[in-house]
């Protein structure tokens, strides 16, 4: 960006001399003949010294620079300088500078250049003063189809996963129910029934995973506020949890956190869901060590969190962990929508998300929702 400032400003200098070389008669009364800018010379104590702005009329109404007057009363009609004046600051620092001004949907960049004597002193400073309305227009819409080609990718690459997905326990659960009625072995009809159990469970996961977002996508998410004991919901999770937890022997699970009493008025079904997505994660990449969990209270906010010892996240991951259709082991179980979701129903509580990693030694997954 201060490379294209300067290289633009040269260009600009350049075209400036040739002018003021055929017509020094009449340095007062310099035109540019320009669509979209105009260039002003202003000395160190804000007088402006001659300008090439009839052309701003139309970018930037109000804003006239007349020669022998002082800038910032004609262009600005103020009696003291900008706080973020571009020449001001040009000329204390010795560089160029850039910076941009919304008015009345218009956009302008308002860039300046130091102007030396030929002892080596500033003597001034150049400005250019430019609509660029239309560049912002281009990059806004580059990035707008930019974003839509890669929510198309992704939504490719999660159809294409949910088929996987989805047919994994649905085979599981046809083969071992056909299994189930051929055996006559006790143990083996247990374990037949663990397995179309288990799978019963990721397979209904999917599916509520894949409502929850299409009720969120159209607005359709509904919230049920009542009076909530936290503790007592803590306490419900951590159960369930345990439950869960296969690796009772080399990962413990706590909540290790809470306050004596804590009822509040809120949707425990959408806490709960939050809760148990950051447990399960917790519980899938976590081999050895702890996940512990808890909350706390102020008068602003209440804050939950999830803390593993578990793999952790690559730094560079970090920013996608909340994206939809996003997952960062294309190995593990899952529709990689449980923390997308979290983060849609935080955000419609008005709250925020987020997480603290490191990795090979584990992560926090917290959130923070207002009282």
């Amino acid at each position: 960006m201060g490379l294209i400032l300067i290289i633009e400003t040269i260009v600009c200098i350049i075209l400036l001399l040739l002018l003021i070389r055929s017509n020094r008669k009449r340095t007062q009364n310099l035109v540019l003949s320009s669509i979209n800018f105009g260039l002003v010379f202003v000395d160190k104590n804000y007088v402006v010294q001659w300008e090439s702005t009839a052309n701003l009329h139309g970018i930037a109404k109000g804003r006239h620079y007349c020669a022998g007057k002082i800038c910032y009363q004609t262009a600005m009609n103020r009696q003291t300088p900008c706080l973020q004046c571009a020449l001001n600051e040009a000329i204390e620092t010795g560089k160029p500078v850039c910076h941009e001004l919304v008015e009345k949907n218009t956009v302008i960049e308002i860039s300046a250049i130091p102007v030396y004597t030929k002892t080596g002193e500033i003597q001034g400073g150049l400005m250019k003063i430019e609509d660029i309305s239309d560049k912002k227009r281009i990059e806004r819409l580059q990035y707008e189809v930019k974003k839509a080609d890669e929510a198309n990718r992704l939504k490719s690459a999660f159809l294409a996963n949910m088929s996987h997905e989805i047919r994994t326990p649905l085979n599981a659960i046809i083969g071992f129910s056909n299994l189930l009625v051929e055996t006559d072995d006790p143990k083996e009809k247990k374990e037949f029934v663990h397995i179309i159990t288990s799978n019963n469970e990721l397979l209904l996961q999917l599916i509520n995973d894949i409502i929850d977002m299409s009720k969120i996508e159209s607005g359709t998410l509904d919230f049920t506020y009542s009076e909530t004991d936290i503790n007592q919901l803590m306490e419900d999770i951590c159960q369930q949890m345990k439950i869960k937890n296969k690796r009772s022997d080399s990962v413990r699970i706590e909540f290790v956190q809470k306050q004596s009493e804590c009822i509040i008025n809120t949707d425990s079904n959408r806490i709960m869901q939050i809760m148990i997505n950051f447990m399960t994660n917790a519980i899938k990449f976590t081999e050895r060590g702890s996940i512990s969990f808890g909350y706390e209270k102020s008068e602003q906010d209440i804050y939950f969190f999830v803390k593993d010892t578990g793999i952790g996240i690559p730094p560079d991951k970090k920013d996608l962990i909340f994206d939809r259709f996003v997952k960062l082991n294309v190995f593990a179980q899952g529709t990689g929508l449980g923390l997308p979701i979290c983060a849609m129903i935080v955000n419609k509580f008005g709250g925020i998300i987020g997480v603290d990693s490191q990795q090979g030694e584990g992560s926090t997954f917290w959130f923070r929702l207002p009282l």
